[in-house]
């Protein structure tokens, strides 16, 4: 089967001995003998290694990878893990046998890993098949947005050989970034296989009570769930992950409503009885859907004994899925993606929408209703969602407002940031006689990033996970303090290994020295052999290990502060004795002198003055530019629209002929122009595409070409040899870009009801890249200059002529938009 890793170790001998025809057993045992350094491997059987060995030298490479699994991996290690190790010391054997003239060393070597995917198993020289070589090249080129056309190769490809064809006549006309993109794309791809990443919330339970909701960045790939503190992979932010196996069961859940959160489109992944985990979506980009369609393909793939990319690798290959056969002759090739599901259902319901606008054709309509039944509600059932939503995020608003009154009671300098001096004030004032140690310990796991100084965001993460909390975690947090301080047996706010050991020593005598060291290993993820608080509620809250959960069943009370057990009811009666409107007259006394600001002129008239109140108050910390600019006090900007009523749409059955779109016979033509903005386009449904985070689902192969206007394009083709001006809808997506000034005036409409129409001649600046959906009403009969747009060939286009019928005998007269 295509993909397979092992076909590392053919490489690996290859490079050592070039000139060999055929892999032999001694050569394939040195190799093989590095292996056993390795820590997921133990030492193996001469004898064994030789009965591999089928009718003289040759060695198979299934049997020597059921050798690998059988006799060479240690007991409890995943093969995925004993894979990726004889991997990366395949590589640090061989590194030096391949001389890139542009690839540094780190890129070379995912390069080398993706051609591994690719290899041909049964070869030696490990090669890849031509045409499989065309695919990737193909694959390079489209993604450097270089034009490519080459002979299908003689002969296969071996590794140097690729690294030489691709060094010379692609990566060195592009930029080094460009080149190094390329490979991270197609790495993160074909080797990590990473199917779905997103921002959500999860909460889990291992035999035990539920954690509390965190958000965590997710990565999902064929054999795990991974979830990160940010949303940057790497073992320092990693917090934790799930197996995917033949047994892991996925279930939609109802929506979760909490005091703090209120989540839609949950769903549980379990490997009961081992573990539960619940998630929800934490941004509008993220839909459940996709990630359960993922969830189950990759299941299935599990099933199978494979994964998507060895699928579609297999495709590419022609192969049956019992990994052999002969390739088949000119098979085309087919990409199984995981997410083809979600894809598919966000594309034809942006369709649904906007097309609805637009008076479609029944047909199509009628097959995209049905498509979509299982995922769309009705309209009224929608209608009152949003309500809901509208009033959960008010609650929610309300609950964040008070805990900023709380925020800026305890920064009492108004610098948007508390002070440990500060932090230590409030506790004293509460009533609480805590020592200096308790204090700084509390500080210190509010402090996440360890700056000196508390955010607000920091303080409302705190607030809501551990004084707000709707779930119990099953160990308290005053509990979890109270351990973490016995076991600091030196008072420096953090646990080394002797501490950690004495102190679950004191809980039971009998727990393993192996047992302590994993356990203090997977908390431990700085490196620096100490463990801070937030280390130590983090393994036991998310029950990261099989160490017993020693601090719930005996744990002395007496040797717990009492004052640190009381401190989470303090604040939350402090909380509750919090008046919301005190967020109101904290800003007003802050930003005083913003409000009663004024300027007057020489005349003293006054020219400048402040506004009534704050708009916000934005406290010290990281933001997207997108949250700081919403102002959703604000109306929404509706562009000056021409309306046109008693219209009637009158499509074609006849592919690649125009339709009417028939006007009554008073309108004069005149269409109002405007200047496109993001909220003017957001009326039709589209966007500008500049800064946007929008991903989009694109259902048809696009082409991105550019295409110049000549000064008699309307005239000359439009109106003489096109039949006449007009405008469109079709189901693929457009870009367009206007790459000079005098770019002409791009027309977008939309339908209001059945019979009313909604025009808009837009101004496009220069560089400014128009993303018109699917579905949106639009025109190009009267741009001039060049414009780059994508597009599709793949969908009829539904073009209409603009007509009247003044004599009502169906003699019709054509006429174009003029614009005022």
């Amino acid at each position: 089967m295509p993909g397979q890793q092992l076909v590392c170790v053919w490489q690996a001998v290859h490079a050592l001995a070039p000139n060999l025809d055929k892999i032999t057993s001694d050569d394939l045992c040195t190799i093989t003998e590095h292996f056993q350094k390795l820590s997921s491997c133990q030492s193996f059987d001469d004898n064994l290694f030789n009965n591999l060995t089928s009718g003289g030298d040759k060695i198979d490479f299934y049997s020597y990878q059921k050798f690998i699994d059988t006799s060479l991996r240690d007991k409890g290690v995943p093969t995925s893990v004993l894979y990726q190790e004889i991997e990366a010391h395949c590589w640090k054997l061989i590194e030096g046998s391949y001389r890139a003239n542009i690839l540094n060393s780190k890129y070379a070597k995912r390069l080398w890993l993706i051609v591994n995917r690719l290899t041909n198993e049964n070869t030696f020289p490990p090669t890849v098949p031509g045409d499989v070589f065309m695919w990737l090249v193909e694959k390079v080129a489209s993604e450097l947005k270089q034009m490519w056309r080459g002979e299908k190769p003689v002969s296969p490809m071996t590794f140097t050989a690729i690294l030489s064809y691709l060094e010379g006549n692609i990566f060195s006309k592009c930029s080094l970034d460009d080149v190094y993109k390329c490979i991270d794309a197609l790495y993160h791809w074909l080797v990590e296989e990473i199917i779905k990443t997103g921002w959500m919330y999860k909460r889990t339970r291992k035999q035990a009570n539920w954690t509390n909701w965190t958000k965590r960045w997710c990565v999902l790939t064929p054999r795990h769930l991974v979830y990160y503190d940010k949303g940057k992979v790497g073992a320092s932010g990693k917090r934790g992950e799930m197996l995917i196996t033949t047994h892991t069961v996925i279930e939609n859940l109802p929506e979760y409503k909490g005091m703090i959160h209120k989540l839609q489109d949950r769903f549980k992944i379990s490997n009961i009885p081992y573990l539960e985990m619940e998630l929800a979506p934490a941004d509008g980009a993220t839909i459940r859907r996709g990630w359960v369609s993922a969830l189950e393909e990759l299941i299935k793939c599990a099933k199978l004994g494979t994964t998507p990319v060895q699928k579609l690798l297999q495709e590419r290959y022609g192969k049956s899925s019992d990994a052999s056969g002969e390739a088949k002759e000119n098979g085309e090739i087919k990409e199984i993606v995981a997410t083809l599901d979600e894809s598919q259902v966000k594309a034809r319901k942006e369709s649904v929408r906007l097309l609805g606008r637009s008076n479609p054709t029944e047909s199509k309509e009628a097959k995209l209703s049905q498509d979509l039944k299982k995922v769309e509600v009705s309209e009224t059932d929608g209608m009152s969602k949003r309500d809901e939503q509208h009033d959960n995020a008010n609650m929610v608003s309300e609950v964040q407002e008070k805990i900023k009154a709380v925020f800026m009671q305890i920064d009492t300098d108004g610098n948007g940031k508390i002070d440990y001096k500060e932090f230590d004030c409030f506790i004293k004032g509460l009533g609480l006689q805590m020592n200096e140690r308790e204090i700084k310990l509390i500080y210190e796991s509010i402090d996440k990033d360890k700056s000196g100084c508390v955010s607000f965001h920091e303080f409302s993460d705190y607030f809501g996970n551990t004084i707000m909390s709707e779930e119990a975690l099953g160990l308290s947090e005053s509990k979890l303090r109270g351990a973490f301080l016995q076991a600091d047996r030196d008072g420096t706010g953090t646990l080394n290994f002797k501490e950690f050991a004495e102190y679950m020593w004191e809980k039971k005598r009998s727990i393993r020295m192996s047992k302590l060291f994993k356990a203090f290993n997977k908390m431990e993820t700085s490196d620096t052999g100490e463990v801070n608080y937030n280390q130590f509620k983090n393994f036991y809250t998310n029950r990261m290990s099989d160490v017993p959960e020693l601090i719930e069943e005996d744990e002395d009370e007496d040797n717990i502060s009492s004052e640190l057990n009381s401190l989470e009811k303090k604040l939350k009666d402090f909380y509750e004795g919090t008046d919301g409107d005190m967020l109101a007259k904290f800003i007003r006394e802050r930003w005083d002198k913003f409000a009663s600001f004024k300027r007057f002129g020489t005349s003293g008239e006054l020219v400048m003055q402040g506004g009534h109140g704050m708009v916000a108050d934005v406290v010290p910390g990281d933001y997207s530019l997108l949250d700081l600019a919403c102002f959703s006090d604000l109306p929404p900007l509706i562009p000056k629209h021409t309306e046109i009523k008693g219209i009637k749409w009158i499509a074609s059955n006849i592919p690649g002929k125009s339709g009417k779109l028939v006007f009554p016979d008073d309108f004069n033509g005149e269409v109002v122009t405007d200047n496109a903005t993001d909220e003017h386009l957001r009326y039709y449904g589209a966007s500008f595409a500049e800064g946007n985070q929008l991903k989009v689902s694109l259902l048809y192969r696009h082409g991105i070409q550019d295409f110049t206007y000549e000064n008699k394009y309307l005239e000359e083709y439009v109106t003489a040899a096109n039949g006449g001006a007009g405008i469109e809808k079709h189901e693929f997506s457009h870009l367009d870009c206007p790459l000079e000034e005098d770019s002409g005036t791009f027309i977008m409409a939309k339908m209001i009801g059945d019979n009313e129409l909604h025009v808009t001649g837009f101004k496009v600046p220069i560089r400014h890249t128009l993303y018109i959906p699917g579905g949106v009403i639009h025109c190009n009969d009267y741009l001039s200059g060049t414009w780059r747009t994508m597009l599709s060939d793949e969908v009829d286009i539904d073009h209409v002529h603009l007509v009247r019928d003044p004599a009502r005998n169906g003699k019709y007269d054509h006429f174009r938009f003029v614009f005022k």
